[in-house]
């Protein structure tokens, strides 16, 4: 089943934005190899602008703050975008199952993706899961609270399901600085989010992130 198969890979995409999160944390403290420690959180800079970074051959476009750390990543992982204790991160995941092609399919996602990260290590919270859409493609949006190498993190998932892709953007800070970096940063990434098919020609939709009619949440 299609939900399954992106809860699973909820898991394993968890587990390596984890340690993404682990090797900043330890990059900012210059501990090395050293055993992880809870850091201090460092608040993420004022962007100085923003620019688009493109990535034809996932079929993917966003904007990252010009002063911010990006970096192209290989295999799933498509990009980081860092600063300070904020962190950003772009998956791809090609598959061969349609979209959700409605409200009840999605749903179906929703309740699969909210019981994987149930299952996930670390998860102190959920927070809560809504149905939403990114530039037009059917997406679920999981918010939770999670610790890791004993630093606490608001981590929001959002799951985008394209023809032959899903794609995942991870929004990740301290809980204290998540509002900040929402304001900075966070929220602009997101609505400026397009997708297209893999290798296509630029002609992607120009609308941005918005609620499905009648969207439902859940709290934890």
């Amino acid at each position: 089943m299609a939900a399954r198969a992106s809860s699973r890979r909820l898991l394993h995409v968890g587990w390596r934005c984890g340690l993404v999160a682990v090797a900043v944390l330890l990059s900012l403290a210059g501990c090395g190899g050293s055993r992880p420690r809870e850091i201090a959180p460092l608040r993420p800079a004022r962007p100085d602008g923003f620019r688009m970074l493109v990535l034809p051959a996932a079929g993917v476009s966003l904007s990252v703050p010009r002063n911010w750390t990006t970096t192209r990543r290989r295999g799933p992982l498509l990009a980081s975008i860092t600063s300070g204790s904020a962190i950003v991160t772009l998956w791809r995941h090609p598959t061969k199952q349609p979209p959700p092609a409605d409200r009840r399919q999605l749903e179906l996602y929703r309740a699969a993706l909210e019981h994987a990260a149930q299952s996930r290590a670390g998860l102190e919270r959920m927070i809560g899961a809504t149905l939403e859409r990114v530039d037009r493609q059917p997406a679920v949006v999981l918010d939770a609270l999670e610790r890791v190498a004993g630093a606490s993190w608001r981590v929001r998932s959002v799951h985008i399901y394209a023809p032959s892709e899903e794609l995942v953007l991870e929004e990740r800070a301290p809980p204290k600085l998540f509002a900040a970096a929402e304001r900075a940063a966070f929220a602009r990434i997101l609505a400026s989010l397009r997708v297209a098919p893999p290798r296509s020609s630029p002609g992607s939709s120009t609308t941005g992130t918005s609620s499905l009619p009648a969207s439902t949440s859940t709290s934890g």
